[in-house]
């Protein structure tokens, strides 16, 4: 869970997932939009997504398997990365501006292959 403060400022806030440094890393939470929600899929550039930044709590999910990860907003899909991302770390990022990050009930789970 991500705390955004405020919809009217260029934040760098963000979690993702990576591989052990010869994968992709996928990232969500908001950079590159001052309006909308974000995602990253290393290397490449920061894409907005649909959905609109608002004041308030927001549930941001990576769910990866073998073969993709879903990135979702509040439980909507806002991207997919096709490919295999081995989750070797975890990284969380709070704001690099004068602005305070909040995020709560941060968790990894295994979910029982197919």
């Amino acid at each position: 869970w991500f705390y955004d403060s405020s919809v009217n400022d260029n934040r760098n806030d963000w979690i993702g997932i990576g591989s052990d440094g010869t994968g992709p890393h996928v990232v969500i939470g908001v950079y590159s939009s001052t309006t909308k929600i974000s995602s990253w899929i290393g290397p490449s550039t920061w894409q907005p997504s649909t959905v609109n930044r608002v004041i308030g709590w927001r549930h941001f999910e990576l769910i990866s398997d073998a073969t993709k990860v879903d990135m979702l907003v509040d439980g909507v899909l806002i991207r997919t990365y096709v490919g295999t991302c081995a989750l070797h770390h975890v990284r969380v990022r709070g704001n690099s501006g004068s602005a305070t990050a909040h995020w709560a009930a941060i968790s990894v789970t295994a979910l029982p292959g197919p």
